[in-house]
């Protein structure tokens, strides 16, 4: 996860906000699903690894996404609490999960978020390849 995310900026310059997001969102997903039916430790290691190449650049992204939209105190409150929230409430869900069901179907949840956010993530994030916007009205505007 820390190479994939100091790697991110150059994916973003080469991709797109969007294509890294979603590209990262469905590689964990798909590393995932692929742990989950095939159950065994060999294809685990490979697809946890792939699983955090996959996570390690969507969350600074939608984090930068909130940030860039008016106002963005309120709009990174709400996106740090939901982040929060998920990190609190998932475990115990999945451990719910796994006791009444199984492991399997308690990381299938992981696996369908993912999902979600692969389809529905790259909306806020944008197409631009190009490094966070510039604050703007820090200084004043000087024509060549």
């Amino acid at each position: 996860m820390a190479l994939a995310r100091l790697g991110g900026d150059g994916l973003v310059a080469r991709y797109s906000r969007r294509s890294v997001l979603v590209g990262g969102a469905a590689l964990a997903a798909v590393s995932l699903a692929a742990l989950l039916l095939a159950g065994q430790a060999v294809v685990g290691g490979v697809a946890f690894v792939l699983v955090g190449v996959g996570v390690g650049n969507p969350v600074p992204l939608l984090f930068s996404a909130a940030g860039r939209v008016p106002p963005a105190g309120p709009s990174l409150a709400a996106v740090f609490t939901i982040g929060y929230l998920g990190f609190i409430l998932g475990p115990p869900v999945i451990g719910v999960l796994a006791d009444a069901l199984t492991l399997t179907a308690g990381l299938a949840l992981v696996c369908a978020a993912l999902v979600l956010v692969a389809l529905l993530g790259g909306r806020a994030v944008g197409e631009s390849r190009a490094a966070p916007e510039p604050l703007t009205g820090l200084a004043p505007d000087v024509d060549p």
